[in-house]
């Protein structure tokens, strides 16, 4: 018996969905007090940065790819085992 694939177009899709749910989740978090604030300048610091909204989008961003890139493998895995259940 082959394995069934999920079609490209549709893994696309899981992917942006899953960059585009966890961008405003991770906007919705980024929210900063004080004690945010702090650790960001800390850690801009650490990395010789001095534009420290900057530092927080390109962060932010990064987090948001990584996390989009799992969410993306763990779904499509998903997916992919529930297509090829026997039975």
């Amino acid at each position: 018996m082959e394995n069934k694939r999920i079609p490209t177009g549709l893994k696309l899709s899981i992917f942006a969905a899953a960059l585009i749910v966890l961008f405003f989740i991770l906007q919705w978090l980024g929210t900063a007090s004080y004690e945010h604030s702090h650790f960001w300048e800390a850690t801009a610091d650490l990395f010789g940065d001095t534009d420290l909204e900057g530092f927080i989008m390109m962060s932010l961003g990064l987090i948001n790819l990584v996390l989009a890139a799992v969410v993306y493998k763990f779904t499509v895995r998903m997916i992919e085992k529930r297509l090829n259940k026997v039975g």
